[in-house]
């Protein structure tokens, strides 16, 4: 019996388009990375997330590469002289270089009648400063944000002291002049956390409160808070300082403050600090603080718990940041014969990164 065969043209003609297909595919594929990698370079994502491609980059570099044949030396500006003889020569341009002009100093406070004190480093100390003409006092940051300290430290934190700490002392001894410590007070990313957990600020749980930095704060009602003052107010006057000025003398203000419990005291913020200003006073040492922004252009600042006057009375001198001694003058008049230190910010126009007068 006859039959047909079956009739494979067509699925024959299916597979090798296919086939092709996936060639071309394969083709257009590799076309593409080859694409990618030789033009990544030129490619530049705008601030809209959008890809644009950028062909400038080669143009300008190329544009400014000298020609391989072109001599680029200084000579090419020297007059060429050919004498009789067919020798060559050349003479020296008899145009006067032009000097650059030397700015002008600035102004310092010395200079308008302040006190003016170089706030500088330890490690600037340790390099052989000299206090530079117009500085009759010198500031030096002796406890810093991060908690290491340049003088004995009272409560021997492990990473608290300076490996160059006993260096350090021995070089400020030489120099002679008027000294002034500036210290980080209450704010504290290792003590209060480690070594004297009981004067930090907590949260109601009992546990340590920090703050967006995750530094810890002493606490202005703790007792030990006031202990381990006192105690690194001695170590400046054992170093041969003349002055010590508190920074972040103040209440925690930045982070999740409302968290911190308070509970069982009586005094509110500004009484408490300015009681343990009261108790800083130390004979033979000036201890000031610096305000903040709040309390030296307002002359309170609830939250930080400084009230300008108030500290200014115990202290008898405070500190405020401004970029001209004009700035205090309203704070002064404030305050009365109640002596205010300028803490100059450093500018282009006034170099000075701080200064302190007296009250007149």
């Amino acid at each position: 019996m006859g039959y047909y065969e079956p009739y494979r043209g067509s699925r024959r003609n299916k597979r090798r388009k296919l086939h092709i297909f996936l060639l071309c595919l394969a083709l257009l594929l590799a076309l593409l990375v080859g694409a990618f990698f030789l033009l990544q370079e030129h490619i530049v994502y705008t601030d809209d997330g959008k890809i644009r491609f950028d062909f400038q980059k080669d143009d300008q570099t190329a544009a400014s590469q000298p020609d391989s044949g072109t001599d680029t030396g200084t000579d090419t500006d020297v007059p060429l002289v050919i004498g009789g003889d067919g020798t060559q020569t050349t003479t020296p341009s008899t145009e006067t270089p032009t000097t650059p002009e030397t700015p002008a100093t600035p102004e310092t406070p010395a200079a308008a009648g302040f006190t003016a004190a170089l706030l500088t480093t330890p490690q600037e100390v340790l390099a052989g400063l000299t206090l530079p003409q117009g500085y009759d006092a010198l500031a030096v940051t002796v406890k810093d944000e991060n908690g290491l300290c340049w003088v004995a430290d009272p409560l021997s934190a492990a990473d608290g002291t300076a490996a160059d700490a006993a260096a350090f002392r021995t070089a400020l001894s030489q120099l002679d002049c008027y000294k002034i410590a500036v210290i980080d007070a209450l704010r504290d990313p290792i003590r209060p956390r480690t070594v004297d957990r009981a004067s930090a600020c907590k949260v109601a749980s009992g546990s340590i409160w920090l703050d967006y930095n995750y530094v810890s704060w002493f606490s202005p009602y703790a007792s030990g808070t006031g202990d381990y003052l006192t105690a690194l107010l001695k170590s400046c006057t054992d170093a041969g300082f003349d002055e010590v000025v508190l920074d972040d003398f103040q209440f925690p203000t930045h982070g999740k403050t409302d968290l911190i419990s308070y509970a069982g005291e009586t005094l509110d913020k500004a009484a408490a600090l300015t009681a343990l200003a009261d108790r800083l006073r130390t004979d033979g040492l000036t201890v000031s603080c610096l305000l903040t922004e709040k309390a030296a252009q307002g002359g309170s600042d609830a939250s930080a718990g400084q009230d300008a006057a108030a500290l200014a009375k115990s202290f008898g001198k405070v500190w405020m940041r401004c970029q001209t001694a004009a700035d205090a003058a309203a704070l002064q008049s404030s305050l009365g014969e109640s002596a205010v230190a300028l803490w100059l910010t450093q500018t282009p126009e006034t170099p000075v990164t701080a200064a302190h007068i007296v009250a007149k």
